[in-house]
């Protein structure tokens, strides 16, 4: 009998032995659902955000449109961890590119461009991981940069021009800088004259690689001095710059009147018919060739019956005018059309 009790209670020491052993094991079909592994949390990683120039020195201002570099490094304790991606969110910047893979060194890289504005600019970079969403942030001054303009007037060759003609546009090149003599791409230039007609007709272009946006200015019916005026924004303020031209219209138009063969004519008879030759030249002196003609008479019958003709390479045209019955003087005129630009003679 007291054997038999002894053997009872050693089962049941025995039990609860294996009991306690399963417990502290963790045991049961629950599995691990504090998220522990080998008696540890989830991983929590840890950023490191540095923003260095060239040389490696950290950066606390930018210029606008300056730029500079963000290091992140990712470690999960002591451990620097690769393969992850870290994102960015720029504020009063640009970061490129958005987002990268840290390398095996738990390194990503950036180029942080600033905006040129004046203020403070914040750049935030975050990882998931296994215990959430971890955010690291640096923040930097911004300045912005006023542009600086110089304005040119030119051919459409690129030579200087005197004066913009009814046969020659000029174009106007306004050239935008920074203070350090860097161009500024991609920056709207207002343009606006106070003569002519302006291309683009909204008054507006982008500065160019080079830093250059391009304006062009056809002479209309008006001759005089006329004033170009281009403006960049910047931040809060408005950076303007001006040049002065010249716009002459007027046409160098000649009439002469011969017979058929050249010879000088007085009277245009019904056996003699009147030739009236035309010639148009701009006002520098070159013929104005391509250019509608349109002419007139109060006596006889023009040829071509429509009364219009073309000018020639030398900026020459011929109208022939057989007399028609009438008798007494008449008047011989002509309208010469070149662009905008109509001009009459007699």
């Amino acid at each position: 009998m007291i054997k038999g009790s002894i053997r009872k209670i050693s089962h049941l020491v025995t039990l609860l032995l294996l009991a306690a052993i399963v417990t502290g094991c963790g045991g049961g079909a629950g599995g691990n659902e504090s998220g522990f592994t080998g008696g540890g949390g989830p991983a929590t990683y840890t950023l490191n955000a540095s923003l260095t120039d060239s040389q490696g020195n950290d950066v606390s201002d930018l210029a606008g449109g300056e730029s500079a570099e963000l290091t992140v490094e990712v470690k999960d304790g002591g451990n620097r961890v690769s393969g992850v991606v870290v994102s960015i969110d720029a504020s009063g910047a640009t970061a490129n590119p958005g987002s990268a893979t840290t390398d095996g060194s738990g390194i990503s890289q950036f180029t942080i461009t600033a905006n040129n504005a004046s203020g403070a600019a914040t750049i935030a970079a975050s990882v998931e991981a296994p215990s959430g969403t971890v955010t690291e942030s640096v923040s930097f001054n911004t300045a912005a940069r006023l542009p600086v303009l110089a304005i040119t007037l030119s051919d459409e060759s690129g030579q200087s021009l005197a004066a913009i003609t009814p046969t020659q546009r000029g174009v106007f090149n306004v050239s935008v800088t920074a203070e350090d003599g860097s161009p500024m791409v991609g920056q709207v230039v207002s343009g606006s004259v106070t003569l002519g007609a302006l291309e683009p007709e909204n008054g507006n272009a982008l500065t160019d690689g080079n830093g250059n946006a391009q304006f062009f200015v056809t002479a209309d019916e008006t001759s005089g001095a006329g004033v170009f005026t281009a403006e960049v924004s910047a931040d809060t303020s408005t950076v303007q710059e001006t040049l002065n031209y010249s716009v002459n219209t007027v046409l160098d138009i000649a009439i002469t009147l011969s017979d058929r063969e050249g010879a000088p004519l007085e009277q245009i008879s019904p056996i003699e018919a009147g030739l009236f030759t035309v010639t148009a030249r701009d006002p520098s002196g070159m013929p104005i060739a391509s250019s509608l003609v349109s002419a007139t008479s109060s006596l006889g019958t023009l040829i071509p019956g429509s009364g219009t003709s073309i000018t020639d390479a030398n900026g020459v045209t011929r109208f022939v005018l057989e007399a028609d019955g009438g008798d007494g003087a008449g008047a011989f005129s002509v309208s010469v059309n070149v662009g905008n630009v109509t001009q009459e003679t007699d």
